[in-house]
């Protein structure tokens, strides 16, 4: 590919940005991609994945806190999966399609929420938004995700009786009570966890789970 000429606008400008994916095997990604957009916000409906291999095919320069996002992002890489999970010489897309659900959730997933955790302080910390992509085939959003620095607070609320005591969890962020039973919460990561809400991302202290 042709290094990046600052000229060619088909749509708009190139920008980098972190978006939420669904992977269909996976499961919930944070990956960066450049997509265009026009002076009115708009992102085009093409976009490609973006890695630190690869970013100066669309930009003469990113910002130091992008690249580091890149790099982070790119240790969950299907080619750093293979590498790690797999010593057979094999293709990595056939590698990713014949994965089982029980590897996924018992070996690979704990790998790729720890370094989604890491992904997610570091936006965090540089005041770099997130957005939603969703499935392999949909466009990245225009809305952005505010990436919550601060951690969630976990609550016990415990009710004592004669018979029995028992308790529940309640969380907050900066004192306002979050309400992630609702339909519209999504765990991107488990442990360490990561939900979606309302766009926003909240984290939580290592040893909560979702």
């Amino acid at each position: 590919m042709p290094a990046y000429n600052k000229k060619e606008k088909v749509f708009g400008d190139n920008r980098c940005v972190f978006a939420i994916f669904k992977h269909p095997i996976l499961g919930m990604l944070i990956d960066a991609y450049v997509v265009k957009e026009n002076s009115k916000g708009v992102f085009a409906y093409s976009f490609n994945r973006l890695t630190f291999a690869n970013y100066h095919d669309y930009f003469s320069e990113l910002s130091e806190a992008e690249i580091n996002g890149l790099k982070i992002s790119d240790k969950y890489s299907d080619e750093v999966l293979l590498k790690r999970f797999c010593r057979e010489k094999i293709r990595v897309k056939d590698f990713i399609s014949g994965l089982e659900d029980e590897f996924v959730l018992k070996h690979i997933r704990p790998f790729i929420d720890k370094r989604l955790y890491e992904l997610a302080s570091h936006l965090a910390k540089n005041n770099l938004s997130v957005f939603y992509k969703g499935g392999i085939d949909d466009r990245v959003k225009e809305e952005e995700i505010i990436v919550c620095e601060d951690l969630v607070d976990v609550r016990f609320l415990f009710d004592r009786k004669s018979e029995h005591t028992s308790y529940r969890l309640e969380l907050y962020y900066n004192d306002d009570k979050l309400n992630i039973s609702n339909a519209g919460a999504e765990i991107i990561s488990e442990n360490p966890c990561l939900i979606l809400l309302n766009n926003k991302l909240y984290m939580f202290e290592g040893g909560w789970d979702g």
